[in-house]
């Protein structure tokens, strides 16, 4: 408001009324992208352990995760580099048995992660054999290899409205939950949990009092979905 010379709030939504630029800027300002390639080791050991227990079991068809609130699409990205690991390593990542939905509501950090271009100073977050493996080394960027890219759709989305994935091996929520009421986490999570399969697994960005999940893992708040009766949420 102070750059547009703007004193008080209406005068400001009567010029966001015929002023689409603002508008998309505003939307911008207001959303929330905090994201990082291995963002907190210690979650990403343990959802390590729960990805290799699911590979481990997994039948016929891909491992299908979905990465809500993807951002820019480091976390998508870090995840797919553990189960390339597990399988063999990129030349093993094919769409028959990988997929990855990367969505976020906004379209600016999808498109960022569709094209996986980062500045060279993410590659301090990540592990040396992985970004060797894993990454085209630039002069002030890297580039995640096509190989990754090709299993990971990255694709806007809003998680309240648009209808969920299905049959997901793994949903992880880092990024969005701590900002929704409590009333909304549920109906948030009511719907993750439809897109569940069976003996999937939810990863979550902090410790809730979800009861209804037949196992927690607190310090690496991962939710494991074992029957059906967990479909129901608590509201506090």
């Amino acid at each position: 408001m102070t750059a547009l010379g703007i004193e008080d709030y209406e005068s400001y939504v009567d010029f966001c009324r015929t002023n689409l630029d603002e508008v998309d800027a505003l939307h911008r300002d207001l959303l929330i992208s905090v994201t990082q390639f291995f963002r907190d080791p210690e979650q990403f050991r343990k959802l390590n352990e729960h990805l290799e227990k699911q590979l481990v079991n997994h039948g016929p068809g891909p491992i299908r995760v979905w990465v809500v609130g993807c951002a820019t699409g480091e976390e998508a990205y870090s995840i797919a580099i553990l189960i390339a690991e597990y399988l063999g390593g990129l030349h093993a990542l094919t769409k028959n048995n990988v997929q990855i939905f990367a969505t976020d509501i906004d379209q600016n950090a999808i498109e960022v992660a569709r094209k996986g271009i980062y500045p060279i100073s993410a590659a301090q977050d990540i592990p040396p054999n992985y970004l060797k493996e894993y990454f085209v080394l630039g002069e002030n960027e890297i580039t995640v290899r096509q190989e990754l890219r090709s299993v990971t759709l990255s694709s806007r989305h809003n998680v309240f409205q648009d209808p969920p994935f299905i049959n997901v091996n793994l949903v992880t929520i880092r990024n969005v939950l701590i900002y929704f009421n409590l009333a909304l986490q549920e109906r948030v999570l009511t719907r993750l949990h439809y897109s569940m399969a069976r003996a999937a697994c939810c990863s979550l960005a902090r410790p809730k009092p979800w009861a209804r999940w037949a196992s927690i893992s607190k310090p690496a708040r991962v939710r494991t979905r074992s029957s059906a009766s967990a479909a129901a949420f608590p509201a506090s």
